[in-house]
């Protein structure tokens, strides 16, 4: 939620926070995402806003957007609990 909303600039007390608010890698993550958010209300593509390129997901191309020091894509995240989820569609 931190990321999504940017809430790192507001005036919660740094307990408040699973991160290190003051960290200039974490505040840039953290706009870099919430600009991202943006763009897709926006436009309904979050490309563009500073993250790597991600193309639209689906079944037969299921990729999730991993936001870590450098954020990456990633084909399968959780593939064997999309299985298990699978035989209820």
């Amino acid at each position: 939620m931190e990321f999504t909303f940017n809430s790192f600039a507001s005036d919660l007390p740094d307990s408040a926070f699973w991160y290190n608010r003051y960290d200039p890698q974490i505040k840039g993550l953290a706009l870099s995402w919430s600009n991202t958010i943006i763009q897709f209300a926006r436009t309904g593509n979050p490309n563009g806003a500073g993250q790597p390129e991600w193309p639209q997901c689906s079944s037969k191309n299921p990729q999730a957007m991993v936001l870590d020091r450098t954020p990456y894509l990633s084909q399968n995240l959780n593939a064997q609990d999309r299985e298990r989820w699978a035989e209820y569609e």
